[in-house]
Formats: C-alpha cells, sequence, structure tokens
C-alpha cells in the first residue's frame, strides 16, 4: 500500500511539471488542455450569443443579455463579435445555427461550449421571447424558454428572467453527450421534438419557426372557410411607417411687390411689380419615423427633409421716368431646401395629427442687372399637421398650417433697402391615397407668404418702405411607405 501511495504521488510530481512546461511554452494551450482533460462541477461554461433577431437596439440588448449572463457563477461569455467574424470568415454566418455541422466548427474554432440565439416575436401588444441553447459537440439542440414580455418593454429585467430560465439548459451541456428530457411547455408553432433524428428535426423546426425572423409582420394566418383557404395578411399600421419617400412635380408661382420710400434715390415714384406665373419643376419630400416600431412616446417622433427646383426665365421691363420702357430677359433661379423635427400621433383609421418644427432656405435669384435681383430667405418654420381618411385609407385630406416667426433676408435685403424685419406664415391643403401595398399619391397646393418692413438704405441709394413676397406651389407627388 505505501508502494502505491509512492506511485501515485510520484505520477503526480510529473503531472505538475509537465503542465508547468507547458504554461511557460504556450499558456493558452495548456488552459484549454486543462479544460477539456478535467471536468468537474466547478468548471466553466464558456457561451455566446449568437445572434439576437426581432428587436431594435440589437446591441444594448446582447449587452444587458451578456452582463446577465457573466453575473452567474460559473458562466464565462465569449465575445460575440469574435465568433461573427469567424463564421463570416467560414462563410456559414448565414447557416447559423440551423446547420449544426458549421455551429461545430465555428465553436471549435473560438472555444465555447453553448450557443445561445434569441428571437423576439409581438405577440398583441406583449411580446414573446424564445431562447434557445446550442451545445458546441455537433451543434446539437439543448433546449429552448420562452418568456412573455407584458406590453413588449424589453429590458435589463427581461434578460435577467431570460438567464436564469436558461441556466439548466446551460448546466447540460458540459459532460453530457445527450440532453436531459425535460418536459415543457410546447410554444404555438412547434411540434414535439423527438430524440433521435435531431438535425433533421432541428431544421425542419427552423424552417416552422423561421427563426431568422423575416416577414414576421407578414405571416398569413390561413382560415379555412367551406373549402377554399383565406389568407389574411395583417393590414400595415400607418403608426408602424418606418419611412415615406416622394418625388414627383410641382409648378411655382410668385407675387412680389416692393414699395420704395419717396426719398429714395431708386422707385421714387413706385417700386417694383414681380408676377410669376406658374412654372415647371419637381419636388422630393421624405419623412422618416425611425422609433415607429417602439411602444412609448418616442414612437412618434421623426424627421421630414424638402427640396424643390422650379426651371424658368424672367422678362423685366423698366419704365423709365420719361415713361419710355426697357424689357430685358433674365435667367432665373427657385430653389427651396427645408428639414423639419416631427411628432406624429396616430388615430388608427381615424387619421394622425402632428406638429413640426424646422428651418428652411428658400432661394430665388435673378442674373445681375440694375433693378432687381431677387430675394432669398432662411427661415423657421413651426405648425401643425394631419391627415383625415374619407373613411377609407385610401383618399384622404391631408393638411398643414405654421407660422414663420423668423426669417432673414441675408445679402438680399440690399435690394429693399439696409434692414429688415420678416414675419410670414404657411399653408397646405391637399389629397392624398394611402395603398395597403405601400403606394401614396397626393396633390396639394401650399401658400407662403412673407411681409418686411423695411429701413435704412440699400444698393445705389435705395431706400424701401414694406414688400411682400407670396409663393405658390403645386404638387403632385407619388411614392413609397415602408
Amino acid at each position: 500500500m505505501t508502494a502505491f501511495c509512492s506511485n501515485l504521488s510520484l505520477y503526480r510530481s510529473v503531472g505538475q511539471a509537465l503542465l508547468a512546461f507547458c504554461l511557460v511554452l504556450d499558456p493558452s494551450t495548456a488552459f484549454s488542455q486543462s479544460r477539456s482533460m478535467a471536468p468537474g462541477a466547478d468548471d466553466p461554461i464558456y457561451v455566446v450569443i449568437g445572434r439576437i433577431d426581432g428587436i431594435s437596439r440589437i446591441r444594448r440588448n446582447q449587452q444587458r443579455f451578456e452582463r446577465a449572463l457573466s453575473a452567474q457563477a460559473g458562466i464565462r461569455v465569449t465575445d460575440s463579435r469574435k465568433f461573427n467574424d469567424e463564421a463570416q470568415g467560414l462563410g456559414v454566418l448565414d447557416m447559423l445555427p440551423e446547420d449544426a455541422t458549421s455551429l461545430e466548427r465555428v465553436c471549435e474554432r473560438v472555444d465555447i461550449d453553448a450557443a445561445v440565439y434569441v428571437q423576439v416575436e409581438p405577440v398583441g401588444a406583449d411580446s414573446r421571447v424564445t431562447v434557445t441553447v446550442y451545445a458546441a459537440l455537433e451543434g446539437r439542440y439543448v433546449g429552448e424558454q420562452v418568456i412573455r414580455v407584458p406590453n413588449g418593454r424589453i429590458n435589463t429585467e427581461v434578460w435577467q428572467v431570460a438567464t436564469e430560465a436558461i441556466l439548466p439548459d446551460l448546466k447540460r451541456v458540459l459532460g453530457q453527450q445527450q440532453p436531459a428530457v425535460i418536459k415543457r411547455p410546447i410554444p404555438m408553432g412547434r411540434q414535439p421534438r423527438a430524440r433521435f433524428d435531431r438535425r433533421d428535426q432541428q431544421r425542419s423546426e427552423t424552417r416552422t419557426r423561421n427563426r431568422r425572423g423575416r416577414e414576421l409582420g407578414r405571416r398569413i394566418d390561413e382560415l379555412p372557410v367551406d373549402d377554399a383557404v383565406i389568407s389574411n395578411r395583417p393590414k400595415p399600421n400607418s403608426n408602424q411607417v418606418i419611412g415615406d419617400i416622394r418625388l414627383g412635380l410641382m409648378s411655382l408661382g410668385r407675387n412680389f411687390v416692393y414699395t420704395a420710400s419717396p426719398e429714395s434715390q431708386v422707385f421714387n415714384r413706385g417700386g417694383i411689380d414681380y408676377q410669376l406665373g406658374l412654372v415647371p419643376g419637381f419636388a422630393v419630400d421624405a419623412h422618416f419615423t425611425p422609433f415607429s416600431r417602439r411602444r412609448n412616446a418616442t414612437k412618434g417622433v421623426g424627421f421630414r427633409l424638402l427640396y424643390e427646383k422650379a426651371f424658368f426665365r424672367t422678362q423685366q421691363t423698366v419704365t423709365q421716368q420719361d415713361q419710355s420702357q426697357t424689357t430685358t430677359l433674365l435667367d432665373s433661379r427657385h430653389d427651396h431646401f427645408a428639414g423639419y423635427l416631427t411628432y406624429t400621433h396616430s388615430f388608427g383609421k381615424k387619421g394622425e395629427l402632428g406638429g413640426y418644427l424646422g428651418v428652411g432656405r428658400l432661394i430665388f435669384e435673378l442674373s445681375q442687372n440694375q433693378e432687381y435681383t431677387g430675394s432669398s430667405y432662411t427661415y423657421m418654420d413651426t405648425g401643425l399637421s394631419g391627415f383625415v381618411p374619407f373613411g377609407t385609407q385610401l383618399l384622404g385630406f391631408s393638411g398643414r398650417a405654421g407660422l414663420i416667426p423668423y426669417a432673414s433676408l441675408g445679402d438680399t435685403v440690399q435690394e429693399l433697402g439696409g434692414e429688415a424685419t420678416v414675419f410670414g406664415y404657411r399653408v397646405y391643403l391637399g389629397l392624398e391615397s394611402r395603398f395597403d401595398f405601400g403606394l401614396t399619391l397626393s396633390g396639394g397646393f401650399e401658400y407662403t407668404a412673407f411681409g418686411s418692413t423695411v429701413t435704412g438704405t440699400g444698393r445705389d441709394g435705395r431706400i424701401g418702405e414694406s414688400a411682400d413676397d407670396h409663393f405658390m406651389v403645386l404638387r403632385f407627388l407619388g411614392g413609397y411607405r415602408f
């Protein structure tokens, strides 16, 4: 007995010496081998979160899940970026986790024990979070847990509950070739899992559940009526639209009246009367609500971008003091840029009501001449907007009304005088059609007015009293909502 103990001590000393030698040469290799050679209850489980589908702010929620897992004793979380980069390098990223062989290859390269995949699906006003655990060994399925989230609010507490729910699955990963059979409630759309032929069963169930989360909002519930099948595709709700991009034709008209002071060296017997009939152009109008899929007050926040350009030339007629007239054809330019921060509240099928605040730049220039070279405004615009359907989304009334509390003429104020105080307003009235498949058509009339009180001396000694500027725009746009 004494000799046996002595030999055992000798073997143990040799083993410790060899392990120390391996640590000197390659610490990472020795550590990896020690993990595989000495499994036990205290061995850490190396876990990676492969993917989270069906939710916004994926990175933030993934970090919350990783922190919740790391807080558990015996669990080490591997960076998912390293895992995905390795899968991308092998060309199998889109095949995970369905392809068990590919999953096993990636796990082996990254040296992890389990991969976790998460699918979030809306269920009415709530959300269903399905957390599935796969073992690195043969990429086999271990188990999944389903957490129902009231009001669909995915927060830190949800990931703590998910961590506690999958702990039994993670603990079964090391040291067992087959997972234990535990009866769980079968989630909607799943079939009981057989213990045999697991890969084929897994692929079949994956296709059925559509784990990748593609087209979740467009699933079809097939209801048999008599001998027919009715496909009930949910209609997109207006408050879930992320983008609305439209482009088309516009037509511009302008009426500008400038009154000069009797003391002015220019136009002292009158002023400027500029009239422009409707001329053609084009317009691009885009509205984005990136938070519309959320279930809180931020879902109505968005922004709108507008650009317009008209093509025309101006015929200028000047009446001299001797009542003689001269006519000149001038190159002209009209560009309009505007950007708005918007908020829209949807009343479902009853319509929408919102507000906006933004800035714009309206340029109206004529080629150089002695009399008038145009006016350009930089302005702030704020107001209300709305959409009221006529019993259906296919046709409705669209409108906007707002004030322009501040506007500046910039350098073009010299065409009127030394300084100018500008105030304005804007109104839009139109009709709009919204189709279920995303197409939108709209047509309307927008009226913008600027009123200026002018003081001081401008170009060539002109002294102004007032100026009234009116822009009329017709728009006919078509686009797509998504």
